[in-house]
């Protein structure tokens, strides 16, 4: 009878998972497709479909993702409506069946693939190439799989802020920190060696694409090198370099002028040196502290908001590392601390510029503007006191869920005013989300959606020089097939190339990484994915856009780390 009842349950299940596939995918419940898929869940169900205690951890990984994908669908289809709550949504009938239609599909998922995944090696013992041998391999392939994306974009890709930027830098260093003083460091050095070399603005500009081009490649080189000196199987190896020569992520960013692509380099640096520290936990040494000073520097510098990971960083390592609280106390006092010093007096000394950031106010801002364009009830005093930042009517129109821009810069937006009276406006919205706590949870779900959420289709890369004052252009080289094969590369109509640039696809799969490693009780590996995790933290609580892969392009750069962490051990060469 138990067991009967049993079989009626996964059934019924396969059933609700077979009504989930067919409305999402617009088939008809009665062609002969929909009765195989019927058919072939039963099946599935029937074998590998398993609530029960001892696979609670299953459960709840399943219940997890199924919650995203529900309400992150919800909040894609919903994201421009003004009068359907996506809460009330949520609670519908519809919403339910395609929660537990899911649940019931990851449950099998999961049941099939952890066990597998727990008893996979990925080891093998390396002998035919050195650590020297297997990085320079890497770096030729690296440099030759991205040529084209050069040729084709030739001499760079420019975003609309660092055009400015570059024509200074080719004078004097530009001593601004808005786009990090580091940064401007750095293209001021290219520039050095571009006009030294060449007589022209293209030239330049070529020689700090080759130049970046070249770090890049070094550090995914390097990632490489690090992972065949860990006996990661040659097969494994092969699919690591693949994924970096042919990702078009990599391609695009290699020739694009952005201070984010430098940053996410060095994060992967920081990746290994967290790596390296749960590695060698029982015995640190100089060797290990040295590299994680230096990334740390680089990581802080060359992004500002990055200070904030780097607190929740500090904090963990102080919980990772009980044994070693003195040494790391003194490593976080002279990271931290020159931080501040360099960024306080050595920059006021040497009359540095330092922008004030507007992020914060993106969250705050995109809450209150989707109560207005949603039209909640707003007292008299309170839509007074928004009108003195920007009209409430304007902000109606101005609002953009997808991103913040459009209240945040609107050429009406009184910034003054708001700086005057922070401390008020602060306490408006606060009392604004404990009003209207559904308008403004949709609001934050929406705004930081492309970051959890895997189906969404957005802009991922720079792709031109827009029109500028000083004539610099985008001057293709070589055949037109080079040209062909990158746009095709860039579309975002294929599923895989389109997967190969889902934020939320890699987060899911980075959270899968750190159950496998909990499952194994490897906790002190978790150290590694501090750093991503902490950037993707710092955008779910102040991100400008909604999904902009180059504010997250760390999570890309450092991905083979840290899908691989769980399956490296010890044994090196």
């Amino acid at each position: 009878m138990k067991k009967t009842l049993n079989n009626i349950i996964k059934i019924l299940f396969a059933f609700i998972s077979f009504k989930t596939i067919i409305d999402l995918n617009g088939l008809t419940s009665y062609s002969v497709l929909s009765l195989i898929i019927f058919i072939f869940l039963v099946y599935l169900f029937m074998k590998y479909f398993i609530i029960s205690k001892d696979k609670k951890d299953i459960i709840l990984l399943s219940l997890f993702f199924s919650f995203l994908l529900v309400i992150g669908n919800l909040c894609l289809n919903l994201i421009d409506s003004r009068n359907i709550s996506i809460f009330k949504e949520l609670l519908s009938v519809k919403s339910i069946i395609y929660f537990f239609g899911y649940f019931s599909i990851f449950n099998i998922f999961f049941n099939l693939i952890i066990p597998k995944l727990l008893k996979l090696n990925i080891l093998k013992k390396n002998n035919k190439l050195n650590f020297r041998q297997i990085f320079i391999i890497t770096f030729l392939i690296l440099i030759l799989s991205w040529l084209p994306y050069f040729l084709a974009f030739f001499p760079a890709t420019i975003s609309p802020d660092g055009i400015g930027l570059f024509h200074k830098s080719q004078s004097f260093l530009v001593m601004m920190d808005n786009h990090t003083f580091a940064y401007a460091i750095f293209l001021r050095i290219c520039c050095i060696i571009g006009n030294f070399l060449f007589s022209s603005t293209t030239g330049t500009i070529a020689t700090i694409t080759v130049i970046q081009t070249s770090i890049m490649a070094s550090i995914f080189s390097y990632l490489v090198a690090f992972l065949y000196q860990r006996n990661v199987n040659k097969k494994i190896i092969i699919g690591v370099i693949l994924y970096f020569a042919l990702s078009p992520i990599f391609g695009y960013y290699s020739v694009v002028m952005w201070k984010d692509v430098l940053f996410s380099g060095f994060v992967v640096l920081l990746s290994i040196a967290c790596y390296k520290l749960a590695e060698k936990k029982d015995k640190l040494t100089k060797k290990e502290y040295l590299p994680f000073i230096f990334s740390s520097f680089l990581v802080l510098f060359f992004r500002n908001n990055a200070i904030y990971m780097y607190f929740i960083l500090a904090i963990l390592t102080f919980i990772f590392y009980k044994k070693y609280l003195k040494q790391f106390a003194i490593i976080f006092l002279i990271i931290i601390g020159g931080f501040y010093l360099i960024k306080g007096p050595i920059f006021d000394y040497f009359d540095i510029y330092k922008s004030g950031s507007a992020e914060y106010l993106a969250m705050p801002m995109q809450q209150i503007g989707r109560m207005v364009y949603k039209n909640v009830k707003l007292t008299k005093k309170e839509q007074k006191m928004i009108s003195k930042i920007l009209d409430v009517e304007i902000m109606k129109d101005a609002y953009n869920p997808r991103w913040s821009d459009g209240i945040k810069f609107n050429k009406d937006f009184n910034i003054e005013a708001f700086n005057k009276n922070k401390a008020s406006y602060l306490k408006l919205w606060l009392s604004l989300v404990v009003k209207h706590p559904s308008t403004a949870i949709e609001a934050y779900l929406i705004s930081t959606l492309g970051y959890w959420y895997p189906d969404i289709l957005d802009r991922a890369y720079e792709n031109s020089i827009v029109a500028n004052e000083y004539n610099i252009t985008m001057q293709p080289k070589g055949p037109k097939i080079l040209e062909k094969y990158v746009a095709f590369m860039g579309r975002r109509d294929i599923p895989l190339l389109s997967l190969l640039v889902s934020i939320g696809l890699f987060i899911w799969i980075i959270f899968i990484s750190i159950f496998i490693i909990i499952k194994k009780k490897n906790y002190s590996y978790l150290y590694t994915y501090i750093p991503v995790l902490g950037i993707w933290l710092t955008l779910l609580i102040a991100s400008p856009v909604y999904n902009e892969v180059r504010y997250i392009y760390s999570l890309f750069t450092t991905f083979p780390l840290l899908v691989l962490t769980p399956f490296i051990q010890k044994n090196i060469k």
